[in-house]
């Protein structure tokens, strides 16, 4: 039970400062360095609520609140682990043309193991508490031109402020590599695009690196207001010691006004060490 329980904390430590993010459904696409104009607001373009990060930045000078909430299930070793958390949240400013600073924080977690069935002499147990915030920033690096992607870098660390739970009382931190590509030599309704992830996590007081990778795809037949997004993704030693994992999702975000979106989306694991399902909902907002 207490390895179930390291491996399932750490995962969340590391949900609060990586996997919170989206493959941005741009409604429609915008790459990384275009400026809006100061007449007339761009359609907001959410960044969430999938594992990727996408290159689109909010407006300048604008601010955008992106929050939800994620549920998932799990059985390994005919241990079953239920996970929720409540209220997710994403807060982006854009400082400037080339700056957007980010605060994240996977909101409150409640995290039930029940090992009753390897186990008649035991039960369940439910721990609760608050993920680790993190603060972060993206800058772009390049528009897309061409054959060439959009691209852009983030770097974020979580503060080591969380409940003992779900953080692991360290700042840790990531760096990502964003690509997205829309348009261009694509058809008009189709767009792609991926993360590369570094990150330096901390698990009982040891560090480990750990690396992901990621690869989306978002789909725009119903028109400028509705986004359908696939993805794939996986994480390089999500627990120290614990191998490779890959998952798989797809959802929907839907803009109902050019500055309120809603979202929706279901997942699912790839291989035993990953959540057997999980899914979510939330809302945005660009002020």
């Amino acid at each position: 039970m207490n390895q179930v329980m390291t491996k399932w904390r750490s995962a969340s430590v590391l949900g609060a400062a990586v996997a919170m993010a989206a493959a941005g459904c741009a409604l429609p696409p915008k790459s990384a360095g275009q400026a809006p104009s100061a007449v007339e607001l761009p359609p907001i373009s959410p960044n969430r609520s999938t594992f990727s990060d996408g290159t689109s930045l909010v407006p300048v000078g604008h601010t955008q609140i992106e929050t939800g909430v994620t549920f998932a299930q799990r059985t390994q070793a005919g241990v079953d682990t239920a996970r929720t958390n409540v209220p997710e949240v994403v807060a982006r400013y854009r400082v400037s043309d080339v700056v957007e600073v980010r605060a994240l924080w996977g909101g409150q977690t409640w995290s039930t193991v029940d090992w009753s069935t390897v186990d008649q002499g035991a039960g369940s147990e439910t721990d609760d508490g608050g993920s680790d915030p993190a603060i972060g920033i993206v800058v772009p690096l390049a528009e897309q031109q061409g054959w060439l992607p959009a691209i852009a870098i983030e770097a974020l660390t979580t503060l080591g402020v969380g409940s003992s739970d779900f953080s692991s009382s360290h700042a840790d931190p990531t760096a990502k590599l964003l690509w997205s590509y829309g348009g261009g030599h694509l058809p008009e309704w189709l767009g792609i695009g991926g993360n590369f992830n570094v990150s330096y996590p901390t698990e009982a007081g040891d560090r480990f690196t750990q690396t992901a990778v990621s690869l989306y795809a978002t789909f725009t037949p119903s028109g400028a207001d509705t986004c359908w997004f696939a993805e794939w993704y996986l994480v390089g030693r999500p627990a120290n010691h614990v191998d490779a994992t890959q998952s798989a999702d797809f959802g929907v975000v839907q803009r109902l006004n050019r500055t309120t979106a809603i979202d929706a989306r279901i997942g699912f694991g790839l291989d035993d060490r990953a959540d057997d399902w999980f899914t979510g909902i939330g809302i945005s907002f660009l002020f």
